[in-house]
């Protein structure tokens, strides 16, 4: 039996960094869904097809054109967009943050895993039950579904074996459930 204690609150850029690694775990996933990358190829080469046919229709007075006023208002949307998304991960971080209290603890079991959070909550989760055991370099996440993970930020395990312990979690995992069988939706 092994057991890992988180031993302080993660940090912003812990939480981002967590975060960031879901989020491109449920692109991953969402790319594997039939026909996505063909979606947004289409997009791409439709916006690119507006865009063209705009630009040859254009005049040479390129102050009254709707394609500048059209290209402008694109610009400023991109920007506002990109200036949004910086505090909306800000925002997040800050969400995240909360969610990764010290004293969280992860315990190997024969059966699972067994998960404590800080305010004593207890939840047992059986090796059928997990989706997939992700251990990056800065966090360990336990998958349940392709969008919803229990995630640990490995900075914050002070003085422990975090790689020790990720690699145990993965074999154990690996032995104990059949690649065919992981989770309910398989």
């Amino acid at each position: 039996m092994m057991e890992l204690i988180q031993s302080r609150s993660a940090s912003a850029p812990e939480a981002l960094a967590i975060f960031r690694a879901q989020m491109n775990a449920f692109k991953w996933h969402l790319s594997a869904v039939r026909g996505d990358r063909l979606v947004r190829v289409a997009l791409l080469v439709g916006a690119g097809a507006v865009g063209a046919v705009l630009l040859s229709v254009a005049n040479a007075q390129w102050m009254e054109s709707p394609v500048v006023a059209l290209s402008l208002f694109a610009m400023c949307g991109a920007v506002s967009l990109r200036i949004w998304m910086h505090f909306y991960y800000k925002r997040c971080a800050e969400v995240y943050r909360e969610c990764f209290k010290a004293d969280r603890r992860f315990r190997i079991e024969e059966n699972g895993v067994i998960a404590t959070s800080a305010a004593g909550a207890v939840a047992s989760i059986p090796w059928t039950a997990i989706y997939e055991i992700v251990a990056d370099k800065d966090a360990l996440m336990i998958y349940l579904s392709p969008a919803e993970a229990i995630s640990l930020p490995k900075a914050a395990c002070e003085s422990q074996d975090v790689e020790g312990f990720c690699a145990e979690l993965q074999r154990r995992w690996s032995s104990q459930v059949a690649p065919g069988k992981r989770g309910p939706w398989a």
